[in-house]
């Protein structure tokens, strides 16, 4: 599991029989070197305003928002921000945040629970269809994000 590269895609298979049954499974991931931002998939639905049954943490790819920012970045740049125990290692954690969010808002609407009930309890959401507001508060704060750990870098937000 040792890489040089941004990232490894890998394979597991198992195959195996279970009581005279053939029994296969396979799980592929994504090999990344050690991570450094600190973000989790709580925070990322904190900003979304969704529970854990709306948007699991496997839904979540934190890992490949930090890639594209890496790319967009540069390894060693975003590297020393987020170790810097400064204000960058915030902006930087941040911009893996919303870079994180932008690529979840379109699925929102599908996602988000409009009522659920359990019994007796129950709750009922304002009904919501358009994200645009969402999307624009998350581009708005990497662009200020990006521009504190990496001026030269542009995400091309109007």
């Amino acid at each position: 599991n040792q890489i040089t590269t941004a990232f490894s895609r890998r394979v597991v298979r198992i195959t195996a029989e279970r009581g005279g049954i053939p029994f296969d499974a396979v799980t592929m991931y994504r090999l990344t070197p050690q991570i450094l931002y600190t973000v989790t998939p709580k925070d990322v639905r904190g900003f979304l305003g969704v529970n854990e049954g709306e948007l699991p943490d496997e839904d979540v790819d934190l890992a490949g928002a930090y890639l594209n920012l890496e790319f967009s970045i540069g390894r060693d740049k975003l590297a020393a921000a987020l170790t810097s125990g400064e204000e960058a290692e915030l902006r930087a954690n941040e911009a893996v945040l919303y870079s994180t969010v932008l690529e979840l808002i379109p699925s929102l609407a599908n996602r988000v629970a409009q009522e659920e009930t359990d019994g007796a309890l129950s709750f009922k959401r304002n009904a919501r269809k358009d994200f645009s507001d969402l999307k624009k508060s998350a581009e708005d704060r990497l662009s200020a994000a990006l521009a504190a750990i990496n001026p030269v870098v542009d995400p091309g937000y109007a």
